[in-house]
């Protein structure tokens, strides 16, 4: 995207609530940190809404202080967030990041390549998307559309249910001859 938005389907069009969980990938190269989402799946009770209350799927990968910020149903309490710092610097490189929800063990994971590097076990805010089309790489929350998350995108997936850690292996394995994950 690399300071382009991106507009895609309506965020309540991917069959994820609060019962079946999720895991997002995307394989990006971020070339500065920035204050700027890398995707929003929008939510909450009112539509036209874009400020925090309006993040029902927003992670920050990565923020202008260097770390990673994975939000649900809002922002940004403990209920809603969970954050780490990368293990390394990744600008320049190539990496897989995944985002994970897992409703029923209640699980959530913030993956870097094919590894967890933060999770909470508590039960996540409650998720209410909207027909407010997904962004990728930038967020109006921060100004306007062009308030750009500055990286490279090359792949995202969505998926409406939670990956196990030998799904996201294998997710792993066969994406990293072609990026050389970092």
């Amino acid at each position: 995207t690399s300071g382009n938005l991106a507009v895609g389907p309506d965020s309540n069009t991917f069959g994820i609530n609060n019962d079946t969980g999720f895991t997002i990938i995307h394989i990006s190269n971020q070339r500065s940190n920035n204050s700027s989402h890398s995707f929003k799946f929008f939510g909450g009770t009112d539509p036209t809404n874009t400020n925090s209350s309006s993040r029902g799927i927003a992670p920050h990968a990565t923020w202008s202080n260097g770390r990673i910020y994975f939000d649900i149903g809002g922002c940004c309490n403990a209920s809603q967030r969970l954050e780490q710092d990368p293990p390394a610097t990744h600008n320049g490189s190539w990496r897989l990041n995944g985002f994970r929800n897992d409703e029923s063990a209640p699980r959530r994971d913030i993956f870097i390549n094919n590894s967890s590097i933060a999770n909470r076990t508590d039960a996540p805010a409650n998720l209410n998307l909207t027909n407010r089309p997904v962004h990728l790489g930038g967020s109006e929350e921060y100004g306007n559309t062009s308030s750009a998350w500055d990286a490279w995108l090359s792949v995202f997936i969505v998926y409406n249910r939670p990956l196990s850690d030998s799904e996201m292996t294998q997710l792993y394995n066969y994406f990293n001859p072609t990026y050389s994950f970092s």
